[in-house]
């Protein structure tokens, strides 16, 4: 049978264990959600550019050839072009690229102070 400075010890141990696991746990789900945001940032910057993309090269057919069209509809296109790529560009640098969004990922390992009630017992030996 174990001592019971040893039963403690091993208590403390198993303890220490088990809040590192769940701290490796906790940091990789933080981890795993950063890199879901990092993608979804990633798909929303492309289809936004495509966006773009797509509302200027229309928006310039109409311009262009503004006597094929009515004048309500080059009148939109042009309000449309304005907006959109202003609105556009507005938001592709105010959400997908601030740096701010992102969380930095940092230990969840909090520091802690041993009090004395968390330090091992002394174990006297004989010698």
């Amino acid at each position: 049978m174990s001592s019971p400075v040893e039963t403690v010890a091993t208590i403390r141990v198993q303890a220490a264990i088990e809040r590192m696991r769940q701290e490796r746990e906790t940091f990789d789900q933080w981890k795993r959600h950063e890199n879901l945001w990092f993608w979804l940032r990633l798909t929303t910057g492309y289809v936004s550019i495509l966006s773009l993309v797509l509302i200027l090269v229309v928006c310039t057919f109409v311009l262009i050839r503004h006597a094929d069209f009515p004048a309500g509809a080059v009148v939109t296109a042009t309000g449309a072009l304005l907006v959109d790529a202003l609105g556009l560009i507005a938001s592709i640098m105010k959400v997908v690229m601030n740096p701010e969004s992102m969380r930095r990922l940092q230990p969840v390992t909090a520091p802690r102070s041993r009090s004395s009630s968390d330090r091992m017992p002394d174990v006297a030996t004989d010698a």
